[in-house]
């Protein structure tokens, strides 16, 4: 306070323009450093949702070049080496998300947990169980969880993991409530599944168990649109 006193009129006003100009641009940093943050965590969003798009267009183009080897569209060699390539593209843009999902500190959505889990699964990376049931717990509806359950049990019984797999569907169907809907694309999923690993007599019976399902569907329109979806992707697969 004696300091203070002893201050002209002139000083004080100086020393009041130096607080505000000081605190003006405190503020003005503060500003800029969290327009930055937010800048930077959209970017780092923009990122995951790239790296998510590129691994879903790589995932179908494998399902295609799986469906064309069983049906001998394509030479085994050929399908070994386009299969090897595309694994590798997807373990590396999972890996590139990864990091980019430590960087931005937040959950992801079910969609790009599930994308990591297919990704890493497909590569035999145990790690991919993570995700995938990061997934799970983060899809708050009955008909989601299934969903993304089922698509787990194709990925393991797919990758080498058959036993882990079948304790999936199985968790799957226990799921289902005894909807014929539901019941049988679980049944449908494993089939496909099945056939993917070239156990064709387990496939086409998994295939008959859906069709049995579906025909407890008790309105008929839906239940012959549920047939016929039946009927193509065996018939797709070699196995009508």
């Amino acid at each position: 306070m004696n300091f203070l006193s002893q201050l002209s009129v002139v000083d004080m006003a100086t020393l009041t323009m130096s607080a505000v100009g000081l605190i003006g641009g405190i503020m003005s940093t503060l500003i800029t450093m969290n327009a930055k943050y937010y800048e930077d965590q959209r970017q780092l969003r923009m990122g995951v949702g790239d790296f998510a798009q590129k691994i879903l267009a790589l995932r179908a183009e494998d399902e295609l070049l799986n469906v064309k080897a069983l049906r001998r569209e394509e030479r085994n060699e050929e399908f070994a080496l386009a299969h090897a390539n595309n694994l590798r593209s997807q373990k590396t843009l999972a890996r590139l998300m990864m990091d980019l999902l430590e960087e931005l500190k937040r959950p992801a959505s079910p969609t790009e947990y599930e994308l990591l889990g297919s990704a890493l699964t497909a590569n035999g990376d145990p790690a991919g169980d993570k995700y995938w049931r990061l997934a799970i717990a983060r899809t708050t509806d009955v008909p989601g969880k299934r969903a993304i359950i089922n698509q787990f049990a194709y990925a393991l019984v797919r990758h080498g993991r058959e036993a882990d797999g079948e304790r999936a569907f199985a968790e799957a169907l226990a799921s289902t409530g005894g909807d014929p809907v539901q019941e049988g694309f679980v049944h449908e999923t494993r089939g496909r599944a099945l056939h993917a690993i070239r156990k064709l007599p387990d496939a086409k019976a998994a295939f008959d168990k859906a069709d049995a399902a579906y025909m407890r569907i008790p309105d008929e329109g839906a239940r012959q649109v549920w047939r016929e979806s039946l009927a193509s992707a065996r018939a797709t697969v070699g196995l009508a």
